[in-house]
């Protein structure tokens, strides 16, 4: 007995036909009810987004910068990658529309002959048929440096779901998808993959496919693949896009290429193209199974690399910059920028968590502005995890960057607990500092101190590992002779404490 449906009929926009349009779109009701076509200009404007700021957040108390601070990660700044991959997005998606016009004559005739082939495990039934104008291509880079984000808000530019009644003076009940975005299963599963498939079409269009067609994720993958696409055709999916899909190297023997071959007889056999984003650890799979479906692109498969120190990086920083929540901002500088390049290589997401991070610190420590003593204290706890990367990065030895397919990214949580922790200290000790009564502790000299090193420098203690740096502690090791032994020099005094060394103290309440 079935279920009662868990979602209900929804309505979706209407279906709204523009005619300004080269002539081989014209009369395609499925191309003509996408937005506009952008120019670059346009693309940039709408792909853009720079979260309110206001000058007058940097008086409110640490604890409310920090929740400010977030914003940060919803900046996106379009640059010249961002606009060449939505113009390709743009004819990717039109051109897949081309042979799938569904007032075509023998339109689903056809669809019924390549679903059958797709039973059949057999080719295009018509040549130059369906597979005539569909198209696939990958966007591999490693982690962090944006593909997802980039393809996200290119996707935000159409409506996922419209709503067909009429065209002219034909009748055309029809509710298209625009696009559908998955992300590949861990273990690199073609079944787990269908049933998540017709899991995304139900949430999104209120239908019970996973019930009928995956029977609750016990029919077989034979099954389930022919299903698939004749969903895939009843909606005109105009694109699939597909994220992460380095976890098909962890697919069983065999897995991967079956998964892969799908994609090629989705692009071949019913005319949807396929979008893959993953990082370098898919490459070698991607080079030896998806190369049929990609010989029509013509342009080649984008490689998202990390910013180089160059013109498109100081852009970036200058749109990121004026999101400085401390008291006392500083402009960008060539010393601020090379060490912010420096300590991520360019790679965006850490760009962006070491600006915060490094304000973090700069709060709670009470400088409340951002030096390169800041920078370089803030790189050597948030990086420390993927430092070995980022040398290898540095160096741009290949034969090193081998064993990091994957970069691990840094997780923030982890060091604003940290840095929450660091503000409650020095406000307990300023606290002390005004009660009255209490006499002022004498300095010692640090050569006389138990555990002094031969240099004179406090070996650090347990206690030591909370202690914040006043200015007068950051300035002094700014001043130094090496920048680079910044970090270490802080650490030695016990004025900084690695990220790795703070998780391990699980939720300790830091001494006062």
């Amino acid at each position: 007995m079935m279920p009662s449906d868990p979602h209900p009929p929804r309505r979706f926009p209407e279906a709204h036909y523009h005619k300004a349009l080269p002539a081989l779109y014209l009369g395609n009701p499925l191309i003509e009810a996408l937005p506009p076509i952008l120019m670059a200009e346009e693309a940039a404007q709408r792909l853009a987004h720079f979260p309110p700021f206001s000058p007058a957040e940097r008086r409110q108390p640490a604890e409310w910068r920090f929740h400010s601070l977030q914003s940060v990660l919803h900046l996106f700044v379009p640059l010249s990658p961002h606009l060449q991959l939505e113009q390709r997005f743009s004819r990717v998606i039109r051109r897949g529309y081309l042979a799938r016009n569904p007032l075509a004559r023998a339109h689903w005739q056809q669809v019924d002959a390549g679903i059958e082939a797709l039973q059949q495990g057999a080719g295009p039934p018509v040549p130059g048929g369906l597979c005539s104008t569909a198209t696939a291509f990958t966007i591999l880079g490693i982690s962090g440096v944006g593909k997802t984000t980039a393809i996200q808000r290119i996707l935000n530019l159409y409506p996922q779901v419209i709503q067909h009644h009429r065209y002219g003076q034909r009748p055309l009940l029809l509710t298209q998808i625009a696009w559908l975005k998955l992300e590949c299963p861990h273990a690199g599963s073609v079944r787990g993959l269908c049933s998540d498939f017709f899991t995304a079409v139900d949430n999104l269009l209120g239908t019970n496919y996973y019930y009928n067609y995956a029977n609750r994720g016990r029919a077989t993958v034979d099954q389930m693949i022919p299903a698939m696409a004749r969903v895939a055709s009843i909606h005109k999916i105009g694109v699939l896009i597909i994220d992460e899909i380095q976890h098909l190297s962890e697919a069983k023997s065999g897995g991967s290429a079956r998964m892969l071959n799908f994609f090629v007889q989705l692009v071949n056999t019913i005319g949807m193209p396929v979008i893959l984003i993953g990082t370098p650890k898919a490459r070698h799979l991607l080079s030896r199974e998806f190369r049929q479906a990609r010989r029509s692109t013509g342009e080649g498969d984008p490689i998202w690399d990390r910013m180089r120190e160059d013109a498109l990086w100081r852009l970036f920083l200058e749109a990121l910059w004026p999101y400085q929540y401390l008291r006392h901002p500083v402009p960008l500088d060539d010393t601020l920028s090379h060490i912010l390049y420096d300590e991520t290589q360019g790679i965006t997401d850490l760009v962006v968590k070491l600006f915060m991070a490094a304000q973090m610190r700069a709060m709670s420590s009470g400088v409340e502005t951002l030096t390169p003593a800041i920078l370089r204290s803030a790189a050597a706890d948030l990086m420390r995890i993927v430092a070995p990367a980022l040398d290898a990065l540095r160096r741009n030895d290949r034969f090193a960057l081998q064993q990091f397919e994957d970069i691990a990214l840094p997780d923030l949580d982890g060091y604003i607990r940290r840095a929450q922790a660091d503000l409650k200290q020095r406000e307990r000790r300023e606290k002390k500092k005004s009660s009255p009564g209490k006499p002022a502790v004498p300095s010692a000299d640090p050569s006389s101190s138990p555990g002094a090193t031969k240099s004179g420098k406090k070996k650090p203690s347990r206690d030591d590992r909370h202690r914040i740096p006043s200015p007068d502690d950051l300035r002094r090791f700014q001043t130094g002779e090496k920048e680079e032994d910044t970090a270490q020099a802080l650490r030695e005094a016990g004025v900084a404490q690695s990220l790795l060394d703070f998780l391990d103290a699980g939720e300790e309440e830091p001494p006062s």
